[in-house]
Order: C-alpha cells, then structure tokens, then sequence
C-alpha cells in the first residue's frame, strides 16, 4: 500500500520529511525526492501551568478584595493549547483566566493543555478570602472602675462573628479614630490588660476590631464615656494663716490657720495636721493661741489614693512685749555721762529681745 506505519523519530520537536521511490530494477535517485517541509510534529511533555493570583493580599495569606486567577500555560514544544480549571468541586471550565468575588476559603484545583493533546497533572491552590472588616465588639467594660493612680487599664468585650476571626484590637483616648488603624494594637481575642492613658483626667475610650485578614474599619468603634480616670499625682499642701503679722516671720496675734490643698485630678479626700509633735487630726482648719515657736506638720490625700508626703510649716507667735528694770543707778554724778544697766525678758516663749530704744527727759521741778 501507499502508507507508511510506526515512523519514528528520535526525540521531540518538528521534522521534515523526505520521500523517494525505488523501482523494480531497482533504479531510485534522491534527487527526485519529495519533501514535507515540517512534516511530523513530535511532543510527549504536558506543558507547566503557573496560577497568577491578582487581588489584595492581607493578613496571613487572607485576601482581602475579589480575584482575578490567571493560568500562565508554558509549553516550550507544541505551545499553549489551553487549561481547565475548577472551583470547590464544581464543574470543570476551559480557559486561561478567572474571577473569584464571594468570600471563602475557595479550593482551585487546574491544569494546562498543550497542542499535542498533552495533559498536565493537576494542582491544586487553597485561597482564604475576607472582604469586609469585623462589626463592632459588643459588652464593652473598662476597668478598674473609679479614680486609679496606676496609669494600666483593661478592657474585655465580646467578638461578633467574623469571617476569618477576630485577631487583635485597636484603641484611643478622647476622639474617633480617623483611618482604620489610628489607635494602639493590641494582638488579643476579648481582653486587652495593659491600656496606658496618655495624661491624667477622665479620658472616654474608642475601640475597635482587627480580623485575621488584617481589616479594620475605624467606623466600627465602640465608645465608652469617662471610661478611666487617673491621678498618679498626690495633692499639694500649704497653710493659709491669718493673724497680725509681726518682724521676722513672727505673729502678734492669736492665729487662725487653713490646711488648702492644691489637686486638679481626682480632687482631695482628706487633709491631716498635727502641731507641735501631739497628734494627727483630720481637718482643714485649726486656731494657734499658745505663744512661741510651733511645728505644724501636714498633707492630704486625694480620691485615687495618692498620699502627699509631710510638709512642715513653722508659725511663730509673741504677744506680749518684753519686759525691762534699770539697775544701779547713781543719785548724782559730776560727769553728765552716765552709765545705765538694764535688764530684759522676753519669757520663755517669746521671740527674744534683739534691739532697745532709750529716750532721756529733763524732770521738772514745778
């Protein structure tokens, strides 16, 4: 017959075939060949497929936004014939391209084909799709509840259901968060222990949710008013004293005396003073009306607990003027410079004598 079967070449690519005729008596010439240019095509490798993923890739291998899938065939003899893909076990599809837009975990399962028929065994690629950030928390409590003068303060919420789960949390002070992820965060699930305000007062708290695909939308805050209160600063103690001053720091006047405290947080809860060493006494006001020098020690506490350390104020008080008597003063003398002895006391609480005035009168005789 006509036909030639089972020719065989030695490898893979493209051949020319050539082609001459012998006769009975055995006359052949290859110069009267027939030529096939490109005749046999020879190609046993199944071509290799590369899946191209284009999309927004978040956090922990999760994407974020809908999928283009690209199947990049290479087939370096025949060339691209095509590829056929499925989607979580459905029907298989002929061709190079997909799009995957409903979050899930979505099993791609493809392979290429080249032009000689050839088949490429089959991958399989796992993609995790979150497209939408978590809801607000729920059950939001902040403590500890009160003034505190530890600047550390936690918080604990419930999840709502997310997608890909809920990973961490974001908080602020005082405003709304103005992109998703304007706060502090935190890698938690319900709790966060370790909040740090950043100055003292009442501070309102904002927080909000981070899923494990990283998205967070700043308008899904929760907000709590007034949610912690710090002082960490303890009040400040002075004496206002009114009475008639007098030199040197002393009073002449019985005294009265007020315990101010200065606190601009938590606000004074108790003040305490004790004079001269005799006790403590809880008040604000007291009245001095013993002469001499007196130590009056001091301080308050304010709401939060923080204690001032003692202050020690002295008030001095000396009524009475001191007292004098002239000694040894002769009748008469020739000379008209005189010698005059004194002597003077203050009392054993007084301030003590520092200086004299003496004024001589000419005694009349009338």
């Amino acid at each position: 017959g006509n036909t030639l079967h089972d020719i065989q070449v030695p490898g893979e690519g493209m051949y020319d075939l050539f082609l001459w005729l012998r006769d009975g008596a055995g006359n052949a010439d290859h110069n009267s060949r027939n030529v096939a240019p490109d005749a046999l095509h020879y190609d046993a490798t199944p071509p290799t497929t590369t899946l191209i993923i284009s999309g927004s890739l978040g956090w922990n291998g999760w994407y974020t936004s809908p999928l283009t899938l690209t199947f990049d065939v290479d087939d370096e003899i025949s060339g691209l014939g095509n590829a056929r893909y499925r989607i979580n076990g459905g029907p298989w599809h002929m061709g190079l391209r997909a799009v995957i837009a409903e979050e899930d975990k979505h099993v791609v399962e493809y392979y290429g084909l080249d032009v000689a028929g050839n088949e490429e065994v089959s991958q399989t690629a796992t993609l995790r799709m979150d497209l939408h950030a978590p809801a607000r928390p729920t059950s939001l409590t902040v403590g500890p509840q009160g003034w505190s003068r530890e600047n550390r303060f936690y918080a604990s919420w419930s999840n709502p259901l997310d997608f890909s789960g809920i990973i961490g949390a974001l908080y602020r002070f005082d405003t709304p968060p103005a992109a998703s992820y304007d706060g502090t965060f935190v890698t938690t699930t319900t709790t966060i222990t370790d909040m740090i305000v950043p100055s003292e007062g009442r501070h309102d708290l904002y927080l909000w949710l981070v899923d494990a695909a990283g998205n967070a939308d700043p308008r899904h805050w929760v907000m709590v008013s007034d949610a912690v209160w710090y002082d960490g600063t303890p009040p400040t103690t002075t004496l206002v004293v009114s009475g008639t001053a007098g030199a040197d720091g002393w009073y002449v006047s019985d005294l009265e005396v007020s315990v101010a405290a200065d606190e601009r947080a938590s606000g004074v809860a108790q003040a305490w003073y004790q004079i001269d060493g005799h006790g403590w006494i809880s008040g604000t006001a007291f009245t001095l009306t013993d002469e001499g020098r007196h130590r009056v020690e001091h301080y308050a506490v304010d709401v939060a607990g923080n204690a001032e350390v003692t202050r020690t104020t002295w008030l001095n008080i000396d009524r009475q003027p001191p007292e004098s008597s002239l000694v040894n003063l002769a009748p008469y003398q020739p000379d008209p410079i005189f010698n005059v002895q004194w002597q003077g006391t203050d009392g054993e609480a007084g301030s003590g004598i520092v200086s004299y005035d003496l004024q001589v009168r000419l005694l009349s005789n009338s």
